[in-house]
C-alpha cells in the first residue's frame, strides 16, 4: 500500500478518536457546569445586588467629597496659597494642584505652595540694549564691545531690568573671551543687590545667576566656595515670590549636581534634601503632566462646556497615586486656570471605602479591590462603582466564596478536572502522533526532491568538465585563447562541485553531531575580499555588478575563517540564482562596537514574510524559489544558520517579496580572553 494512503488511513482513525475525547470532554464539562451553577448562581445572584447598592452608596459619597473638595479650590483660584480646608473629609485628597492656561503648573511640591507668577516680557527691548547686545556678538574689538555692555549696564535711561541683563551679557563675554574673574565679580553684585531688581524677571533669574557664578568659581579654581553659592541659589529659589514647584527645582538640581560631580565636590545637605524631595514628587509630577498633556486637551476638544464631574488618571497607580482633576471654564488670559486637580492617595481611600463597607450591616466580608491593591489572596468582583470609576469595584476572597458554596462542589470540580486533563492529554498525544505521520510526510518528500536537484546540480558541472576535457584532448581548440577559457571553464566547475559536495558532507557532519569548528582570533577583512575576488569572474558572466564595502582591516572576532567562507559563498549564491538577469549585489562589512556585521543584499525576487521564519529548516525551498526554475538542494540557508550558532552570532533578514533581500551576519567581537571551540549543533 502506498506511504499516502497509509497516512490518510491514520489520520481518519486520529480525527475519529480526537471526535470522541471531545464528545467524553464536554459531556464532563457540561455535568461539571451545572452542578456548580445549580450550588453558585443563587448565592452569586445575592452576593451581587448586595454589592450593587454597596457601590452606588459609595460611590455618591465619592462624588459628595470632590464636589466639596473642588467647590473649595475653585473659591482659591485668585489667592496665592493652594491648600485643601481643615475641615476637608476626605482622608484620600491630598497635594492640590491647577493647570494653567499657559501650561504651567502650579502646586505640586510643596504644602500651602505659592502660585507661579511667570514674569512675561510685556515692553520690548530698548534701543541702547539691542545695540550694545548686537555689537557685543559681532567681530568688533572686545574692549568696544565691553565698552558697549558697561555703557548699556549704567545707562540711566534703562530700566534695573534691562540694566541686570546688560551685565548679565557683560559676564557671559568675560566667561568668553577667558576673563572668569571680572565675570565672577558682576554675577556676585547681581546676586548682592536687593531682591526687588530681578523680582519681575523671566531672565536672569537668581538660580540663573547661581549657576553661572558657581561654574566660574569652578573654573578660577575656587571650588570651596561653589557649594555654598549653589545652596543659596537654592534659597533663592525657595524665597522667590513665584515658587514654581518641583520642575524650576528639578533643574536647577540637575545643573549644581553636575557642576559639582565634574569637581569632585562634595554635595551640601541643602542639595541632597532637595534632590531626596524631587525623586519622591516624581511619580506624582508624570501623573500631572500626563493629564496635562493627554487627558485635558483630549477632554476639551470632544466637550464645548466643561463637565461637571471631575475626571480620574490612573496614569500613576503603581505608585499607589492617582489623579482626580476637573476642567475649568475656558479663559483668554495666559494666567487663568484651566483644570483644577488633587492628587489621591489610593491606599488611603481604599482604607476609607472598607471603613465605610465593614459599617454596614449587609457588607459582610465584602472589600474594596483597586488597581493599587495587590492583595495576596485571590478575589472575586461582584460590582463596580460604575464607569466614573471603573478600577474600583466590591468583592469577596475567593476562600471565603468557596467556603459559602461547602465541601459538596469538590468531588465534581475532582472529577471534572481529571476528565478534562485524562481528555486533553488523549487529544494532545493524537495531535502529536498526526503531526510527527505529517512531518515524516514533508521530511521524505523534501529529501527526494533534494537527491534530484543534487543529482542535477551535480550532472551539469560533471557534464561541462567532460565536455571541455573531450575538447582539450581531442585538441580541437586552435587558439591559445580558447583552451585558456575551457581550463578556466574545468577549474571553474570543479570548485561549483567542490562546494556542492562540501555543503553535502558538512550538512551530514553536522546532523550526525559529528561537526567541529577551530574558532581562532582572526580579521575576517582579507578572507572576504579574496572570496569575493574568486567569485567575480561568475557574477560578471551573469551580467551581475557587485558593490563592494569592506575594508582592508575589521575587528578581531573569533572564527572558523574556513566555515565563514563557506557561510559567505551560501549567500553569495542564492543572491545570484534567486534574482534576474542583470541583477545587482552589495556586499558590506562594518562594526557597532560590541559586533562584526557582514551584510549580503540584492535585488532578487525577495521572501515572504511566512516563510522568513522556515528558510532555516533543512531542506526548505519557498514557492517562489520553485516557480522561478531554480534547482537547490535547500541547505545553503540551513548550514549557514548552522555556522552561525557555532560562532555564538545570530543571522539577521530583511526582505519585500518583488525588491531584494538582505542577509547580515553577525559576529560577535573577540574579547582578550580566548574562546574555546565550539562544536557545531
Amino acid at each position: 500500500m502506498p506511504v499516502r494512503n497509509k497516512i490518510r488511513i491514520y489520520e481518519t482513525a486520529i480525527w475519529v478518536s480526537i471526535v470522541v475525547c471531545l464528545g467524553l470532554c464536554s459531556l464532563g464539562a457540561y455535568l461539571t457546569y451545572k452542578q456548580y451553577r445549580d450550588m453558585g448562581v443563587l448565592l452569586y445572584a445575592s452576593r451581587k445586588t448586595v454589592s450593587r447598592e454597596l457601590a452606588d452608596s459609595l460611590r455618591l459619597q465619592i462624588r459628595n467629597l470632590e464636589k466639596e473638595t473642588f467647590k473649595s479650590l475653585s473659591s482659591q483660584d485668585k489667592e496665592e496659597l493652594l491648600t485643601l480646608p481643615p475641615e476637608n473629609k476626605a482622608p484620600f485628597f491630598h497635594m492640590p494642584f491647577r493647570i494653567l492656561a499657559d501650561g504651567e503648573i502650579e502646586g505640586i511640591g510643596r504644602t500651602s505652595l505659592v502660585g507661579r507668577r511667570l514674569a512675561r516680557e510685556i515692553e520690548p527691548p530698548p534701543a541702547e540694549y539691542r545695540q550694545a547686545v548686537r555689537l557685543s556678538h559681532s567681530s568688533a574689538p572686545l574692549e568696544r564691545k565691553i565698552k558697549a555692555l558697561k555703557d548699556a549696564s549704567q545707562r540711566p535711561s534703562l530700566s534695573s531690568a534691562w540694566q541686570v541683563r546688560a551685565r548679565t551679557q557683560l559676564a557671559a563675554l568675560y566667561k568668553k573671551h577667558q576673563r572668569p574673574a571680572e565675570a565672577e565679580t558682576i554675577y556676585s553684585q547681581i546676586l548682592e543687590a536687593p531682591a526687588s531688581a530681578m523680582a519681575n524677571l523671566a531672565w536672569p533669574t537668581p538660580e540663573q545667576i547661581s549657576l553661572a557664578r558657581a561654574e566660574t568659581l569652578a573654573a578660577l579654581n575656587r571650588g570651596k566656595a561653589v557649594p555654598e553659592v549653589l545652596s543659596k541659589g537654592l534659597a533663592f529659589l525657595d524665597s522667590s515670590p513665584r515658587k514654581t514647584g518641583s520642575y524650576r527645582r528639578e533643574a536647577y538640581l540637575q545643573g549644581s549636581l553636575r557642576i559639582l560631580q565634574a569637581r569632585g565636590l562634595e554635595i551640601p545637605r541643602e542639595l541632597k534634601d532637595a534632590r531626596k524631595e524631587i525623586e519622591l514628587l516624581k511619580p506624582i509630577a508624570a501623573a500631572v503632566k500626563h493629564v496635562r498633556d493627554v487627558s485635558l486637551p483630549r477632554e476639551l476638544s470632544s466637550r464645548t462646556q466643561p463637565s461637571s464631574s471631575p475626571r480620574w488618571s490612573l496614569r500613576g497607580y503603581r505608585n499607589n497615586i492617582a489623579i482626580a482633576w476637573k476642567p475649568a471654564a475656558s479663559a483668554s488670559s495666559s494666567r487663568m486656570t484651566r483644570a483644577r486637580g488633587v492628587v489621591v492617595d489610593l491606599g488611603k481611600m481604599r482604607q476609607h471605602l472598607n471603613q465605610e463597607l465593614a459599617s454596614s450591616a449587609d457588607s459582610g466580608s465584602l472589600r474594596v479591590l483597586m488597581p493599587s491593591s495587590a492583595s495576596k489572596e485571590e478575589m472575586i468582583p461582584f460590582a463596580s462603582l460604575g464607569i466614573e470609576f471603573p478600577y474600583i469595584s466590591i468583592g469577596q476572597a475567593k476562600a471565603e466564596w468557596e467556603e459559602h458554596l461547602g465541601a459538596a462542589r469538590r468531588p465534581f470540580a475532582i472529577a471534572g478536572l481529571l476528565s478534562g486533563v485524562l481528555g486533553l492529554t488523549l487529544v494532545g498525544g493524537l495531535l502529536i502522533l498526526r503531526r510527527a505521520l505529517r512531518r515524516e510526510l514533508k521530511l521524505a518528500r523534501m529529501k527526494t526532491e533534494f537527491v534530484a536537484n543534487v543529482s542535477h546540480e551535480l550532472k551539469t558541472p560533471l557534464s561541462l568538465i567532460k565536455l571541455c576535457s573531450e575538447t582539450l584532448q581531442l585538441n580541437r581548440l586552435k587558439s591559445e585563447e580558447k583552451r585558456q577559457e575551457y581550463f578556466e571553464v574545468i577549474n571553474r566547475e570543479s570548485d561549483r562541485l567542490g562546494h556542492l559536495i562540501g555543503n553535502v558532507l558538512n550538512f551530514s557532519r553536522i546532523d550526525a553531531g559529528k561537526k567541529s569548528y577551530e574558532l581562532k582570533r582572526a580579521d575576517l577583512a582579507p578572507l572576504l575580499n579574496q572570496t569575493l575576488d574568486a567569485y567575480l569572474l561568475q557574477l560578471k558572466e551573469q551580467d551581475f555588478t557587485c558593490r563592494r564595502e569592506i575594508p582592508s582591516s575589521l575587528p578581531a572576532v573569533m572564527a572558523d575563517e574556513e566555515a565563514v567562507a563557506q557561510a559567505f559563498i551560501n549567500l553569495l549564491q542564492n543572491a545570484v540564482r534567486y534574482s534576474p538577469d542583470k541583477g545587482e549585489i552589495s556586499v558590506r562589512g562594518s562594526s557597532n562596537g560590541k559586533s562584526l556585521l557582514l551584510s549580503v543584499t540584492d535585488t532578487g525576487i525577495g521572501i515572504a514574510q511566512e516563510d522568513q521564519e522556515k528558510i532555516w529548516d533543512d531542506y526548505y525551498r519557498t514557492a517562489e524559489a520553485r516557480a522561478l526554475g531554480t534547482r537547490g538542494s535547500g541547505l545553503g540557508l540551513s548550514l549557514v544558520s548552522h555556522i552561525m550558532e557555532a560562532h555564538q552570532g545570530k543571522i539577521l533578514l530583511t526582505s519585500t517579496p518583488g525588491t531584494g533581500s538582505e542577509f547580515t551576519l553577525v559576529f560577535p567581537l573577540a574579547n582578550e580572553k580566548e574562546m574555546e571551540p565550539e562544536n557545531g549543533r
